[in-house]
């Protein structure tokens, strides 16, 4: 009986290191992943910074664009009110010829 108590000792100690090795492994196994997860998140916050700044580059170019659109179409505009003018004008002159 008392090998008997010997080999329960035995494993029991045996399960212990066991556990042990294991509890020691997922240790260094979750620290990696968690260092993993960290660079990961770096990674995120670098390119969500970066969308940030593209984003504020987009919106400049977007708002000076428009803006020299605005003006273009603003020239255009007065352009063509000018000539529609000139030729309401025109047209008058030619319906008194034609009247008289």
């Amino acid at each position: 009986m008392s090998q008997r108590n010997e080999e329960k000792f035995t494993t029991k100690k045996d399960l212990v290191e066991l556990e042990d090795r294991i509890v020691h492994e997922f240790k260094i196994v979750s620290e990696e992943l968690m260092q993993k997860i960290e660079l990961v998140a770096e990674g995120v916050s670098n390119v969500h910074e970066k969308m940030g700044r593209v984003e504020k580059g987009l919106t400049e170019k977007i708002d000076s664009v428009g803006a020299d659109l605005s003006a273009v179409i603003r020239v255009s505009y007065l352009d063509l009110n000018k000539r529609v003018d000139d030729l309401d004008r025109r047209v008058k002159e030619l319906e008194k010829i034609i009247t008289h």
